[in-house]
């Protein structure tokens, strides 16, 4: 579906309406939030549809309007999404991916012996370990991960010898 949303974005000629509603930042938004609303109603109410018609019908559809309606850059939540901040935490999220089980074996290991069963799942713990494991997911993207992706494209990119 990313795929095929972004041979759209990048080669489709929208018809003008849509053109508009996407190149002007009020539209954009309304655009944003409307289909923001509309995923956190289908999630809401997740409970009581069925996993695959959820995940596999009908949330595509509202991310995918969501995905191209944050794809001009335009409007408030593009705006917002585009702070350094945001940035830092959208390059993250794959170590975040990555790190986050090891982490929470080592959560449940070591602090939840310390902290003892009194705090442990509670909203102070869930909030104290995703503070851990976005800093550390920051640590290792900052420190492994772009490090290793320079050397790899410096490395692709030195003209082989002949």
């Amino acid at each position: 579906l990313g795929i095929l949303l972004g041979r759209l974005y990048l080669g489709a000629e929208w018809p003008p309406s849509v053109r508009a509603l996407l190149g002007s930042p009020a539209g954009a938004t309304a655009l944003s939030a409307g289909a923001a609303a509309l995923a956190l109603a289908l999630l809401a109410a997740s409970g009581s549809i069925p996993y695959p018609l959820l995940h596999n019908s009908l949330l595509a559809p509202v991310f995918a309007l969501l995905i191209v309606s944050l794809a001009p850059g335009r409007g408030a939540f593009a705006a917002c999404l585009a702070t350094p901040a945001m940035v830092l935490l959208g390059e993250a999220s794959y170590s975040l991916y990555l790190i986050h089980v090891p982490l929470g074996v080592i959560w449940d290991k070591i602090v939840h012996p310390l902290i003892g069963p009194r705090y442990a799942g509670t909203l102070l713990d869930w909030s104290a370990f995703v503070a851990f494991a976005v800093a550390a997911s920051i640590g290792c993207y900052r420190f492994v991960e772009r490090p290793l992706q320079k050397r790899v494209l410096r490395a692709i990119a030195k003209p082989k010898p002949r």
